[in-house]
C-alpha cells in the first residue's frame, strides 16, 4: 500500500490484463476465458498497474482465468480506492471499452482516455464528418520526423465534459496501402498463371473479376469499385476518448505511455519465463508471479540506466542484448569452508558491467565500481 501511495498518488496510471495459459491442474484460478495468446489452454488472468508518469510496475493481481475484463475493472477500482488512489487517469485499450465500463469510471469519479473500437457507429460517424477537413496544416502534429493529422470535438456527454480527439496517420495509410497494392498485384499473377491458392479465394472474389470466352480464354481483371472502397476506408483513423485531457497532442503522446504496460506484458512472458506455467501447485505459480513482478521493477531501472548510456557507448546493444550476453556469467555456490567462484566474464560482459558500474571478479581478482574508468 505504501509503494503504491508514493509512486501512484496524484497521477496517470495505465491499467491493462493479459492471460497467461497453464498446463498447471491444480491451480484453482486456472480456467477457459479468453486466451489472448490464442492457445487452446486453461490459463490465468494477470492485471498489472503501471504510472503512466514513469513507467514504473505499481500493483499486480493474479485473477481466475474465466474472469471478463468488466469484473476485472471492478475489482481494480474496489483495490486501488482500498489503496487511497482515488484520484487518477485511467487508461485502457480497446477491449475495456463499452457504456457500462465508462459510466462505472464516471460514477466513481475517475477520469479516463481510451479508444473507440472501430466498430462503434457514432465513431465511423464523426470521422465520416470531419474526415475531408482533417487534413490541414492547423491540425498537424509532428512525429518523430512524420506527421499525424488530429483534431478534437468537444461534447457534453452522459460521462460530463469529454473531449474526442481525431487522428490520421498518412504515412500508415500510404504504408498499408503499398501493401496491399503488392498483394493484390502477386494475387493477379497467380490467377493470370492458373496457380491459385486456396486461402486467397475470399480476396479473389472481392478485388478481382474474372471472364473466360470460346475465343481470348480467361482475362483477370481488378475490380476497381472494390479497391476504391478500400482507398476510401477509414483505416488509419482512429478516435480517443477523454474526460482528462482537451490537448489533441498531449492526449495522443500520453496515451502512447501505454505501450510501458505492453512492455512489460512482454518482459513477463519473456524474460521472466512466463509465457506459459508449468506448475501445477498454486502457492508455487503465485510465488513465481511475485518473482516475476520484482524483476518487472528491477528491468524498468535496468532500462532507465542503460538508455542514459550513449548508444555508440554500448555499442548500440539493447536492454535484451545485454541481458542476453551476460547470461551465462554465474556464481558457483559451495558448502561447506570453500569460497563461492565466478565463471570467467567475456569481453562483452566486462563492458556491460563496467558501464552499468557493476562489479565482477575477473582474473582471480574483485573489479570494483570505484576502480573502473571514468
Amino acid at each position: 500500500k505504501s509503494w503504491i501511495a508514493l509512486q501512484a498518488k496524484g497521477g496517470n496510471q495505465l491499467f491493462d490484463i493479459t492471460s497467461i495459459s497453464t498446463y498447471g491442474k491444480d491451480n484453482s484460478y486456472a480456467e477457459r476465458g479468453y486466451n489472448r495468446d490464442h492457445e487452446n489452454l486453461e490459463q490465468i488472468n494477470l492485471s498489472l498497474l503501471t504510472s503512466a508518469k514513469s513507467g514504473l510496475p505499481l500493483w499486480y493481481s493474479l485473477l481466475p482465468g474465466s474472469m471478463s475484463d468488466r469484473i476485472v475493472l471492478d475489482f481494480a477500482l474496489e483495490m486501488l480506492n482500498k489503496f487511497d488512489i482515488n484520484t487518477f487517469t485511467f487508461f485502457s485499450d480497446r477491449g475495456f471499452y463499452s457504456d457500462s465500463n465508462l459510466k462505472n469510471l464516471t460514477n466513481k469519479g475517475i477520469k479516463f482516455t481510451i479508444p473507440v473500437p472501430s466498430s462503434v457507429k457514432w465513431q465511423k460517424a464523426m470521422i465520416a464528418e470531419h474526415k475531408l477537413t482533417l487534413r490541414n496544416p492547423q491540425y498537424v502534429i509532428e512525429d518523430k520526423g512524420s506527421i499525424i493529422y488530429g483534431k478534437t470535438v468537444y461534447k457534453m456527454s452522459e460521462y460530463g465534459r469529454t473531449w474526442y480527439h481525431i487522428y490520421f496517420d498518412p504515412a500508415r495509410k500510404e504504408t498499408l496501402t503499398a501493401a496491399f497494392m503488392q498483394k493484390l498485384q502477386r494475387y493477379k499473377e497467380e490467377l493470370d498463371s492458373n496457380k491459385p491458392i486456396e486461402e486467397h479465394k475470399s480476396t479473389y472474389d472481392k478485388y478481382f473479376t474474372i471472364k473466360e470466352t470460346p475465343k481470348r480464354g480467361k482475362k483477370v481483371s481488378y475490380n476497381q469499385d472494390a479497391i476504391d472502397e478500400y482507398l476510401n476506408s477509414d483505416s488509419c483513423f482512429w478516435i480517443l476518448m477523454s474526460t482528462s485531457e482537451k490537448d489533441t497532442t498531449k492526449a495522443l503522446l500520453q496515451y502512447r505511455e501505454r505501450n510501458d504496460v505492453e512492455l512489460h506484458f512482454d518482459d513477463l512472458k519473456n524474460l521472466a519465463d512466463l509465457y506459459r506455467l508449468r506448475g501445477h501447485n498454486e502457492k508455487t505459480i503465485k510465488g513465481k508471479l511475485f518473482i516475476g513482478f520484482i524483476a518487472l521493477v528491477i528491468l524498468y531501472q535496468l532500462r532507465k540506466d542503460v538508455n542514459d548510456i550513449p548508444k555508440k557507448k554500448r555499442h548500440y546493444w539493447s536492454v535484451n542484448e545485454m541481458l542476453d550476453k551476460v547470461d551465462i556469467y554465474s556464481q558457483i555456490h559451495f558448502i561447506g569452508k570453500y569460497k563461492d567462484i565466478y565463471t570467467v566474464p567475456t569481453a562483452n560482459q566486462r563492458t556491460i558491467f563496467d558501464l552499468l558500474n557493476i562489479s565482477y571478479s575477473f582474473k582471480g581478482k574483485e573489479v570494483e565500481p570505484d576502480t573502473l574508468e571514468k
